[in-house]
């Protein structure tokens, strides 16, 4: 596994808000990085892949429009991701 995986997360999701990658191939890596992380990342990590997922599973049920996707995608990147504590 990526020893950073949390910038290479944002550094695709930067990509695909800029509509430098489409909306499949964002998914197609992210799917890929981010499948069966629980044990692997640190939790920061855990939980930003986790809004993410989030997100598009309510594009993907028809719940967003993908602008909304996007609306909804855009402030993470504005923010620095902190692991919630318990």
């Amino acid at each position: 596994m990526k020893s950073d995986l949390l910038s290479d997360i944002r550094e695709q999701l930067r990509r695909y808000l800029a509509n430098e990658i489409s909306l499949d191939e964002f998914r197609n890596w992210f799917d890929v990085e981010t499948w069966d992380i629980i044990d692997k990342c640190p939790p920061a990590t855990q939980q930003f892949a986790g809004e993410i997922d989030l997100r598009i599973a309510e594009y993907t049920n028809g719940h967003r429009t993908e602008d909304d996707l996007r609306s909804m995608l855009k402030p993470l990147l504005e923010r620095e991701p902190v692991a919630r504590r318990n």
